[in-house]
């Protein structure tokens, strides 16, 4: 073997375990294509929001590569799953710990700003659950240092 294949060899091997790393700890999207989009609650392929009752409380696992719906039982098992929510109505959003990670969770506008006060504090452990009354200006609910935990927010 010469010395260009050995460090060729090396280089690939490092290039693979680099990715199964990132794969794994959810850094990479599925969105090459947009199959996944509507089982992962991304409405751009298409998917229609899940419609949630005014009232009700939506619970969430917090894992760094995205939210994971526990609450009401449409969402459950649903990651980013796109909520449906009647404008004028109260609602509260929390979550649980699911990977150890510091989390919290926000409202935010289609021009990527918090919608008023709607946001909890980052947290390890979870106590808050944030209530908000449904407006059209919504457009996502998010945990801000983590870009992969971002599901979208449809008011009718």
């Amino acid at each position: 073997m010469t010395r260009s294949t050995q460090t060729r060899r090396t280089m690939l091997k490092a290039v693979g375990a680099s990715a199964a790393v990132a794969a794994f700890a959810g850094c990479l999207s599925d969105d090459d294509d947009g199959a996944d989009d509507e089982e992962n609650g991304d409405d751009d392929a298409g998917g229609d929001g899940i419609e949630i009752d005014p009232g009700t409380t939506i619970m969430l696992e917090g894992i760094t590569g995205g939210w994971e719906g526990l609450e009401p039982e449409e969402i459950a098992g649903e990651t980013n799953p796109t909520l449906l929510l009647q404008e004028g109505e109260t609602y509260e959003i929390g979550w649980e710990q699911g990977d150890g990670s510091q989390h919290n969770v926000e409202i935010w506008d289609a021009d990527e700003e918090m919608v008023e006060e709607y946001g909890t504090e980052l947290t390890g452990e979870p106590e808050e659950v944030l209530e908000f009354t449904a407006s059209d200006e919504m457009a996502y609910y998010r945990c801000d240092p983590h870009p992969n935990m971002q599901g979208e927010i449809q008011v009718e």
